[in-house]
């Protein structure tokens, strides 16, 4: 986690505003929770990691199937393959 000059700060935000222009933001409620929850017990992620997958489920219709799942974090990774996602990088 170092720093970044000004210039590669500017450059950063600026990609990731271009790329928001493209995702879906899912808002956590009850049913969200609730998954969130099962995924906390079944695959012992932490609790943010639990709520990025129980988002990507809740997007994916209940199921990972044919979808991919971006994360550095191998945990997570291996919980996203679980669910059914295609697990990028591969874990």
């Amino acid at each position: 986690m170092g720093e970044m000059s000004g210039g590669k700060e500017l450059s950063a935000t600026e990609r990731l505003h271009a790329l928001s222009e493209g995702w879906t933001e899912i808002q956590p409620g009850d049913t969200l929770r609730r998954l969130a929850e099962q995924m906390v017990f079944r695959h012992g992620l932490k609790a943010m990691d639990a709520l990025q997958l129980a988002a990507a489920v809740d997007w994916g219709g209940g199921s990972g199937r044919g979808l991919e799942f971006v994360s550095f974090d191998e945990q997570l990774s291996r919980a996203a393959a679980l669910e059914g996602f295609r697990a990028r990088p591969s874990t």
